[in-house]
């Protein structure tokens, strides 16, 4: 199972936090991060990009606001993995980058429209989302997805609940049995590290 951990722009305000949480991933062995990344970057977020890429872990950036100049001149000045969007209309609007990015998308279950818009635009990796509690629903969210969607790879959406390392086991399992090629953990919590030892360990 591929393994991501979502970070949000909050937990990288320094190079500081931008070391531990990579030391905390890459001790880890988890490979990947989708990251907020303020549009125009900030130093701390190219100093993620080239610290990451000392430790073997690969940056997705999720681009806030979304700017298709601005977003394309961060990932032609830096060696990001990829591109996330977390709207549909983001990711139809061409990026006029010079290297060949990722282009993951996250998509809410629920909405009934998703399916046909996806398939209509590029997009290498979806993330459906299922973030709630109940771990037979995210299980029938994440089938559905999967059947919408049965040859795009796939990175189920779990949230990281505080404290619940054992429901966090069973929706990894469930996300797994759903054919998720992989996870996308939400969020980074740098007081909740026995999540992510229960996510490391899967």
């Amino acid at each position: 199972m591929e393994k991501a951990l979502w970070v949000e722009a909050v937990r990288m305000a320094s190079t500081v936090a931008i070391d531990d949480l990579l030391a905390d991933v890459a001790t880890r062995g988890i490979r990947d991060l989708v990251v907020e990344i303020r549009v125009p970057a900030t130093g701390a977020h190219a100093h993620l990009v080239r610290a990451a890429a000392v430790v073997g872990v690969r940056i997705h950036a999720a681009p806030r606001p979304f700017d298709p100049t601005g977003v394309a001149a961060f990932a032609d000045e830096h060696a990001i993995e990829g591109l996330h969007f977390e709207e549909l209309a983001a990711a139809m609007v061409p990026v006029p980058t010079r290297r060949l990015l990722v282009r993951s998308l996250a998509v809410r279950p629920l909405d009934a429209g998703w399916p046909a818009r996806v398939h209509a635009i590029d997009i290498d990796l979806l993330c459906p989302m299922a973030l709630m509690r109940g771990t037979d629903e995210v299980a029938r969210l994440l089938r559905h997805a999967r059947d919408q969607a049965p040859i795009t790879k796939m990175w189920g959406g779990l949230r990281a609940h505080a404290g619940e390392r054992l429901l966090l086991r069973a929706q990894l399992r469930a996300a797994v049995a759903s054919g998720c090629e992989g996870v996308l953990l939400v969020t980074y919590d740098p007081t909740q590290l026995e999540l992510l030892d229960e996510f490391a360990s899967a």
